[in-house]
């Protein structure tokens, strides 16, 4: 079972759901009629096939699937004109449903940018890019992304560590917002695509983007912050449960999960 700290909240899906301050604690309805509330078994849950010790399982466990060949499909979609291709063993319909634990209806992907240098990070450090992807998650399909650069206060000129890191530039960040109107325009674009009023998640790889970087420059900006981000999934927690506990960076993450790599990757975990 993942380790939680802070009071942070068991997701039912066996994730963990990292709050940055205290919450009420909330019930969240499943996506539709179709789909069970989570149930956690001890030896076996939604992506137990992937598990190093998986064939310890007993096979009356596995009686609910039909058949072990579907896992081994892919299924692709289209995204910005690409096709892009995840393994069909990824998606909740390969499960019966018993199996299929996921209440949320999406998933909204944050990965923030900061300000940083080689030998050491400015202080404060400030967000200086701000992208969002919405994914939906009983398909498994990215339908939509956000994207803004940030304009940084406190040190206005990028180190040429962070512009070779990141592949930002000065000229980007000088035509950026503000903070908080970029939490306003992605907090808009979540009520245009009709999303902020449904079940959704917000998921990170670890919890700098929210608990560190997102927190912390709120407060001493004295900025507000919508409560959808006082919590979020963790991804590390359900891929270290299913891997085994390896450790990896996001790309190589990326890469065990069967998926290919998009964009520039970072030098960091």
């Amino acid at each position: 079972v993942p380790e939680l700290k802070n009071g942070a909240i068991a997701n039912p899906g066996n994730g963990a759901v990292e709050p940055a301050s205290s919450l009420n604690n909330e019930s969240f309805a499943p996506p539709n009629k179709g789909y069970y509330r989570p149930v956690y078994q001890q030896d076996i849950w939604m992506w137990s096939n992937f598990h190093p010790d998986f064939h310890k399982v007993q096979q009356n466990q596995w009686n609910g699937f039909e058949s072990f060949s579907l896992l081994n499909r892919e299924y692709n979609f289209p995204v910005g004109g690409r096709v892009q291709y995840l393994p069909f063993r990824m998606f909740s319909q390969c499960y019966p449903q018993e199996f299929q634990f996921q209440e949320f209806h999406y998933f909204v992907v944050m990965d923030f940018e900061a300000t940083c240098d080689k030998d050491r990070n400015p202080h404060p450090q400030e967000i200086i890019e701000f992208p969002s992807v919405l994914v939906n998650s009983v398909t498994g399909q990215l339908e939509a992304s956000f994207q803004t650069y940030v304009r940084p206060v406190y040190h206005q000129h990028l180190s040429d560590f962070c512009k070779e890191l990141t592949g930002i530039q000065q000229l980007q960040v000088e035509r950026g917002v503000p903070l908080s109107e970029a939490l306003l325009m992605h907090d808009k674009w979540l009520e245009d695509k009709g999303i902020k009023h449904t079940n959704f998640a917000v998921v990170t790889w670890s919890n700098w983007d929210c608990r560190v970087m997102l927190e912390s420059e709120c407060h001493f900006k004295r900025i507000w912050k919508p409560p959808y981000f006082n919590r979020w999934i963790n991804l590390r927690v359900p891929f270290n449960e299913v891997f085994g506990g390896v450790r990896c960076n996001l790309k190589e993450a990326v890469q065990l999960a069967g998926l290919a790599w998009e964009g520039r990757a970072h030098l960091w975990p």
